[in-house]
């Protein structure tokens, strides 16, 4: 298993490499955070750049232990394979931000505006779909545990109920993604961008609680 680490580590530490390779052409002070319609509301050090790829480490050590939890103790390796690569795209999730940030950040510092205008929430929950589709297609490949998956204490019943939740779960994930992922492309942004992601995101928790209900009395 150790061997399917390689990707995961590359990508964990790939945001703080892309930093300090572009730290030196960044301007002492640069935008640091904007506000829901996308103006700077603040502007701070150069050094705030570091910020991201400290949470991608800490994130992919997380998940990095996960995966060994659930290689040792929780449905052996084929859940420590399904946990690296949920880890391995949300890592790549992270990189895809960092490099967002980095160029919102750049272009406005040094008062250029002949760039194209990058809407962070439209990216990035464009970003998050994909990832939910990759999720949602392996998904159904969990084994019963208490770390990863579709679970609710119906899904986790019996083991009919649990693959039967986690096949509806992969499929509610990937059309939960898809929805959010051409919702941003063609349709919302900003504000708008952000709620309605995350009305998509609650209403998947809804079905799914809902769903986990139904495929248990079925299996009983």
């Amino acid at each position: 298993m150790k061997n399917k680490f390689h990707l995961f580590h590359v990508l964990m530490v790939l945001p703080l490499i892309i930093v300090l390779i572009t730290l030196p052409i960044f301007p002492d002070r640069i935008p640091a955070h904007y506000d829901a319609a996308g103006n700077i509301n603040r502007w701070g050090s150069k050094y705030e750049n570091l910020i991201y790829p400290a949470i991608t480490i800490l994130m992919g050590l997380f998940l990095e232990v996960m995966a060994k939890v659930a290689e040792k103790k929780e449905g052996g390796s084929a859940n420590a394979k399904v946990m690296y690569y949920i880890g391995s795209g949300t890592l790549l999730l992270f990189n895809g931000m960092t490099v967002v940030f980095l160029y919102k950040a750049y272009f406005p510092a040094v008062g250029s505006t002949e760039v194209v205008d990058v809407d962070i929430f439209r990216v990035i929950f464009m970003m998050m779909g994909v990832l939910l589709i990759f999720m949602g297609n392996i998904m159904p490949k969990c084994k019963m545990n208490s770390t990863i998956g579709l679970r609710t204490k119906w899904s986790m019943a019996n083991e009919r109920s649990w693959f039967l939740n986690q096949r509806f779960g992969g499929v509610s994930f990937m059309l939960t993604g898809l929805l959010i992922l051409l919702g941003n492309l063609l349709i919302f942004e900003g504000i708008g961008s952000f709620i309605f992601s995350m009305v998509c995101l609650l209403l998947d928790v809804v079905v799914s609680c809902v769903a986990s209900y139904i495929i248990y009395k079925k299996t009983i």
